[in-house]
Formats: C-alpha cells, sequence, structure tokens
C-alpha cells in the first residue's frame, strides 16, 4: 500500500486501452479488501480464482494476502476435476469464478 501511494500518478497497470494509476489500484485494493468483510468471510481464510490477466486478478491476489489469506491461481486450461482438486489442496474455500464479479471491479 506504501508503494502504491508513493507512486500514486504513474501508471500501474495497462490492460488494452485502460490504464490504471497507483493511485487507482490503491482505491480498487482497499475496496477489495473490504468486500469480504461484509460477505462474511474471515481473515486467514484461502481463495481461488479463474481468471485472465487482467488488473483485478493482481488486486484479489493482494487483497487475499493483506487479509492474512492465501490465494491461489486456476489455469483456464486445466479441467473441472483438476480446479477441484488443486482448491481443495491449497484449502481455498473462497472461489471467485471471475474478477470481474467482484461487487467493485471496474
Amino acid at each position: 500500500m506504501q508503494a502504491l501511494s508513493r507512486h500514486s500518478s504513474s501508471e500501474a497497470f495497462v490492460a488494452g486501452d485502460r490504464r490504471l494509476t497507483h493511485a487507482h489500484v490503491r482505491d480498487l485494493l482497499a475496496q477489495y479488501v473490504a468486500a469480504p468483510a461484509h460477505r462474511g468471510v474471515e481473515s486467514g481464510v484461502g481463495g481461488a480464482m479463474l481468471s485472465p490477466n487482467r488488473p483485478e486478478s493482481w488486486i484479489v491476489q493482494a487483497a487475499a494476502y493483506l487479509l492474512g489469506g492465501h490465494f491461489t491461481g486456476l489455469q483456464s486450461l486445466a479441467s473441472v476435476t483438476n480446479h477441484i482438486t488443486v482448491r481443495e489442496d491449497a484449502e481455498a474455500t473462497v472461489p471467485r469464478s471471475r474478477a470481474r464479479s467482484m461487487p467493485c471491479g471496474v
């Protein structure tokens, strides 16, 4: 969070025609950290997400770490059975199918 504040006006991510500054990412990250608490998710839980390479994917991963949890990325070409196995092995109890489905996605 300090690095995002320190370089607030410079670009953090470029995704297609979208450009997100460090300040924008910091603000989104604060929202992504707050969202699980509003949904009853406790600190320390694991999450898994199948998502394309997007800024929101990084933000979700960073939010999980800031909440004291852990995060596992799922591979798009893997089977459903593989996703289930990876989630079980990682003890991921909060799956996200797409980063865009977060309540404060861009």
